[in-house]
C-alpha cells in the first residue's frame, strides 16, 4: 500500500500536510534552479529578502511583500541608481 494512502484525511490530516510539504519542496527547488540559471535574479532576491527581514522575518522566502516593504525596496533601488 502507498504510504500516502495510509495518511489521515481532512483539512489538518497527514495527507494535507504531505501535500503542503511537497509544494514547499517544489517551490524551494524551483527558486534554487531559477537563481542558478539566472544569476541576476540572485541580487534581486537577496534585496527583497533583506527588506522583508526588516518588516517580518517570517516572510523571507515567501512570494509576497507588504506595502511598506515594497516601498522601501523601491527607495533603496532608486538611491543605488543615483
Amino acid at each position: 500500500m502507498d504510504i500516502y494512502q495510509m495518511l489521515s484525511d481532512g483539512r489538518d490530516g497527514g495527507k494535507a500536510e504531505q501535500i503542503q510539504q511537497w509544494m514547499s519542496d517544489y517551490r524551494r527547488l524551483a527558486r534554487e534552479q531559477l537563481l542558478q540559471e539566472f544569476p541576476a535574479l540572485h541580487v534581486e532576491h537577496a534585496e527583497k529578502a533583506n527588506v522583508l527581514r526588516r518588516f517580518d522575518p517570517a516572510m523571507v522566502g515567501g512570494c509576497s511583500m507588504t506595502p511598506g516593504a515594497a516601498d522601501e525596496l523601491k527607495r533603496e533601488r532608486k538611491a543605488r541608481a543615483q
